[in-house]
């Protein structure tokens, strides 16, 4: 069950948290709610440091996969079919431990454990390694295993041609919560990163009508006022059957309507601003601090593109909403590198006037 599939109105029906795969709790979940606690937290991203006395276990470091840190805290019992699923996650988002890529050593231990343990494969070795620090090396079938399910998973993960664009916006979605210092002290808004497995070049023109429609639809779902939308992608040759080049895209989206103050603040502290100051987000200024910081980072390596390249027309996204697409240089850059980059630009305390 995801957290979408549950309705609920006012105060949300607990008070008690773990988090997986992510370390900072979205405030939807804290408003009316004063006992909420974080109790928990295993995650692999940029640490921001919270819940530290209330969290336990809490870990937060470095990993190919979020999967492994669950695999070290699993008991030596652990059902073959949990196992498998960990296992699966562990290959999908390593590619498989390819040497030189995400894998690290937490990633290859948790894999060594969990093959002894899956229901997938009865060639594996039916004996635990001991220690857990065993190496894949250890054995050549579970190499040879690991090899045959990775290429599997990989053809299946990129199989999305039956998404619908909200679909394929949120198959592998985050979500963040950023406070914009350089509008006003209290002034904080949603923002959204989508991984997508497929080219805008294929993407936009296959639902020209309803791209840009279900782009807004989602961002007023969510409640997001930035979006970005990274893909990853490689294009086969139809004759030869190889696979081209890596390659990464950037759409970025910037809605209109965020408010200057959060939605709890008071009807006093709202009454307080001066007369000529407005009560929302200049969206034009949010969107060019976006749009420059991106194209300054020397780790993203941006390139702007035009849009006629993805037979589509800025102004198709309406009025409400500023959009910008890039080509990605650094294509070793993935979601984890450009959350916290999207943070530290809108977060910065300098205006820009300033």
């Amino acid at each position: 069950m995801c957290i979408d599939d549950m309705s609920w109105t006012g105060v949300f029906p607990s008070n008690t948290f773990a988090l997986v795969d992510h370390n900072r709790l979205l405030p939807q979940y804290e408003e009316g709610n004063p006992e909420a606690q974080v109790v928990s937290v295993v995650d692999h991203h940029e640490d921001e440091g919270l819940y530290t006395t209330s969290a336990k276990p809490r870990i937060v470091a470095a990993a190919g996969s979020c999967a492994s840190h669950v695999a070290g805290l699993s008991p030596s019992r652990i059902p073959a079919e949990l196992a498998s699923l960990l296992l699966s996650a562990i290959l999908i988002d390593t590619q498989g431990l390819k040497a030189g890529g995400k894998a690290l050593q937490v990633d290859h231990e948790a894999a060594a454990f969990l093959l002894t343990k899956t229901s997938l494969s009865s060639s594996l070795s039916s004996t635990e390694p001991s220690p857990r620090s065993a190496t894949l090396a250890d054995n050549s079938a579970d190499v040879k295993f690991v090899q045959n399910q990775t290429k599997e998973l990989l053809e299946r993960k990129v199989t999305v041609s039956h998404f619908t664009t909200r679909d394929l916006l949120r198959r592998d979605y985050k979500q963040y919560y950023l406070n914009l210092p350089w509008v006003n002290s209290k002034t904080a808004i949603n923002a959204g990163l989508s991984t997508v497995p497929i080219d805008l070049k294929l993407w936009i023109p296959r639902d020209s009508k309803g791209f840009w429609s279900a782009t807004k639809q989602w961002m007023d779902e969510r409640e997001l006022y930035v979006l970005g939308i990274l893909t990853s992608f490689r294009h086969t040759n139809s004759g030869t059957g190889m696979q081209g080049k890596h390659k990464r895209q950037a759409l970025w989206v910037v809605r209109e309507g965020a408010e200057i103050y959060k939605a709890s603040e008071s009807t006093e502290d709202r009454s307080s601003m001066s007369t000529g100051e407005s009560s929302k987000v200049n969206v034009d200024q949010l969107a060019s601090r976006l749009w420059d910081g991106l194209e300054k980072s020397e780790v993203l390596q941006l390139k702007k593109s035009d849009f006629k390249k993805f037979s589509a027309r800025e102004k198709d996204a309406g009025t409400l909403m500023r959009v910008r697409i890039y080509k990605q240089g650094n294509t070793d850059a993935t979601r984890k590198t450009m959350a916290p980059i999207m943070r530290n630009i809108l977060e910065e305390q300098a205006d820009l006037e300033g």
